[in-house]
């Protein structure tokens, strides 16, 4: 995206939740039919900008697994980042649940980079 000298671009609610309804393979239109969500009140924040009512930033945050900290930020960009995704905490909770083999092992793989992006790869290629 292009930026005017010395301006930090501008991640609008909107920009980043069309961004996001992209990811999740559906449209504007589809997301709010599925979700119940009216159309016409959303899209008056996606496209024109208005500003989020309070409720209905607490149900997109829900729906979307986003915090309203994150659609609100016009500083923080699409994708988002980590920190906003909990995958810290959902790692350290799946963590809790391995038995100490497998553990071990999981530690051993995150300590071995070159493993670890073997293992990833063959991974990724497997689901393709």
């Amino acid at each position: 995206m292009a930026t005017r000298k010395g301006n930090p671009p501008v991640w609008t609610f909107g920009r980043k939740f069309e961004h996001w309804l992209v990811d999740q393979g559906t449209n504007l239109t589809a997301w709010c039919k599925v979700h119940g969500v009216p159309q016409s009140g959303l899209q008056a924040n996606v496209k024109a900008g208005r500003k989020l009512s309070p409720s209905r930033l607490r149900l997109l945050a829900r729906l979307t697994g986003l915090p309203a900290g994150y659609w609100l930020a016009d500083d923080i960009p699409y994708p988002p980042p980590a920190e906003y995704l909990g995958l810290k905490a959902e790692a350290v909770q799946l963590l809790d649940t391995l038995n100490e083999t497998d553990l071990r092992d999981v530690v051993a793989l995150l300590r071995d980079e070159a493993d670890r992006r073997r293992t990833l790869a063959m991974r990724r290629a497997s689901r393709s």
